[in-house]
């Protein structure tokens, strides 16, 4: 009779520990879908898990949150099917009509900021532009390309509320002297630089943008000097 109390003790606590197991995995959050996802999908070959007959858009999220690897879904009414996905950065949505598609949002609360399609994240360990870079890389991103001064002001906005004095950003002449050249290649078009950025210093292949004033003037800066940073990652 205890043998069988034992047995049964540890039977349920298997139970418990394989449903915290699940429970850790899962991957709850909020999922928001957009117009350059609206009409897409990822094609079969792209999901962890494809369900047939998921009634309720509700239904197919839920699926997501309960799943281990689930970061975005794929789901049509008109075929109550729902497809689970390990969406990796930089993977293309597909046009398939009547099939829209919903990704896990990160929050501000965790560090990442909207701006349009991708988040903004300000790197607050100290790194050399080359680390700074390695590290943007790895999360699917880049150093930031400021190409806009809406997002000048967004970075001038996240300086100013961490206190924090200059951060890299993605722009260097490394390459070629006087050159300068965004992480894609890209030249430049909008810029904001402090001194109209010419300070002949064949030393500073590397750029800041700075909080001292409200237009967030950007600075040369030693590449190899540690620095705070602002990572690019793109949601899909």
């Amino acid at each position: 009779m205890y043998a069988v109390s034992v047995v049964s003790s540890i039977c349920l606590l298997a139970v418990v520990l394989v449903t915290q197991l699940q429970s850790a995995r899962a991957v709850p959050g909020k999922f928001r879908s957009m117009s350059p996802l609206r009409n897409k999908w990822l094609p079969d070959s792209e999901a962890e898990e494809d369900l047939l007959k998921v009634m309720t858009l509700a239904d197919c999220e839920g699926r997501c949150v309960k799943h281990k690897t689930c970061t975005g879904y794929s789901y049509s009414e008109s075929y109550s099917r729902c497809l689970l996905y390990k969406i990796k950065p930089g993977t293309p949505p597909v046009k398939n009509t009547g099939y829209h598609i919903y990704i896990k949002m990160f929050t501000e609360a965790e560090g990442y900021y909207i701006y349009d399609t991708g988040y903004i994240r300000l790197m607050k360990k100290r790194m050399s532009a080359a680390k700074a870079t390695q590290n943007c890389t790895d999360q699917g991103g880049s150093l930031v390309a400021v190409r806009t001064k809406k997002l000048n002001d967004l970075l001038y906005k996240l300086l100013v509320k961490q206190n924090i004095w200059n951060a890299y950003i993605g722009l260097s002449d490394a390459e070629e002297e006087g050159v300068w050249k965004w992480p894609d290649g890209g030249k430049l078009g909008f810029q904001n630089w402090d001194w109209k950025g010419e300070w002949g210093r064949k030393d500073l292949n590397c750029a800041v943008i700075t909080n001292g004033f409200e237009e967030a003037p950007w600075k040369q800066f030693e590449c190899k000097r540690p620095n705070y940073y602002f990572c690019q990652i793109p949601m899909f």
